[in-house]
């Protein structure tokens, strides 16, 4: 069996089951401050509340920077070092980061060491998270390294991710959203729903009356998403410092559809940056081929 390492950035957020394996790696991206202040983008929670109140003081979003190039060649030194013979790496968007262009291109350097695949998530957060796992089991069921990438590059091209804005004022401080229509939108109770598109960009999706009607409306595209594809979809979630309201989300999903098993996990700097506090989101990941599979 080949042994092989996985590598992901921060924007995954894994949880600890995860990020402990042994052969599971991470790079890391932050966030900077115009005042200089900068956040390690991470998947601890009491930190990313930190972040998130700090981020609320500030008169403008801070500026992400994805990984230096000297840490990946430093990661995939000790990832040759330690045995591996391949190595699967799952990316945020390059829609929106240069995480993924850099990891194709540096993996390309080793080629002669070590076999390479780099995967555009095409999105990030619980997705990243998702084909993490989804590789893993692949590893586990002993399928070859390229079964593995078609696979998860399928399923990131086919995945549908929706995010539920709670608060409107990074939409306004990113330019995405007018101040007058923020305001109105505030006293109207209406939540703009934002998604990656095909070519993992973050844009408008829809923008619905209260929360209540939003949760409706995923229902509704996830019914839509089982539709579409009979062997089955993986539902996931994530929320930015709300929890609570994560976890009924997922528990009402799971009564109304009867689905047993929904991983959450919580978005950190990076993606927080453009969700904001008290953001929610939904990814409906499908399985991949004609055969409807167990959930990992």
């Amino acid at each position: 069996m080949v042994k092989t390492a996985i590598i992901v950035d921060s924007t995954a957020y894994l949880n600890q089951e995860i990020a402990t394996l042994p052969n599971v790696f991470q790079v890391d991206l932050s966030i900077i401050f115009d005042d200089g202040k900068t956040f390690k983008d991470m998947a601890n929670i009491d930190e990313q509340a930190q972040f998130y109140k700090y981020m609320e003081q500030s008169k403008q979003l801070p500026k992400s920077s994805q990984p230096h190039p000297g840490e990946y060649y430093k990661l995939m030194d000790e990832i040759v070092e330690q045995g591996f013979q391949s190595v699967i790496a799952i990316h945020l968007s390059s829609s929106i980061s240069g995480t993924y262009a850099m990891a194709k291109s540096i993996l390309s350097e080793y080629q002669d060491r070590i076999e390479g695949h780099a995967v555009d998530s095409k999105s990030s957060c619980i997705v990243i998270e998702g084909l993490t796992r989804i590789a893993l089991k692949g590893l586990e069921d002993q399928k070859s390294i390229q079964e593995i990438v078609t696979e998860i590059t399928w399923q990131a091209n086919h995945t549908q991710v929706y995010f539920m804005v709670e608060d409107l004022d990074n939409l306004v401080k990113g330019g995405r959203l007018n101040p007058r229509l923020a305001t109105l939108g505030q006293l109207l109770k209406i939540r703009p729903v934002l998604h990656f598109n095909e070519e993992g960009g973050i844009v408008l999706f829809e923008k619905i009356r209260t929360n209540k009607k939003v949760y409706a409306r995923w229902i509704q595209l996830i019914q839509e998403a089982m539709a579409t594809y009979p062997q089955g979809v993986h539902v996931m979630m994530t929320h930015a410092d709300t929890i609570e309201e994560a976890s009924m989300v997922a528990s009402l999903i799971k009564s109304e559809l009867g689905i047993s098993c929904i991983h959450t996990n919580s978005i950190g700097p990076v993606i927080g940056t453009h969700t904001g506090k008290d953001c929610i989101g939904l990814a409906i990941i499908p399985n991949y081929g004609e055969n409807k599979v167990n959930n990992y």
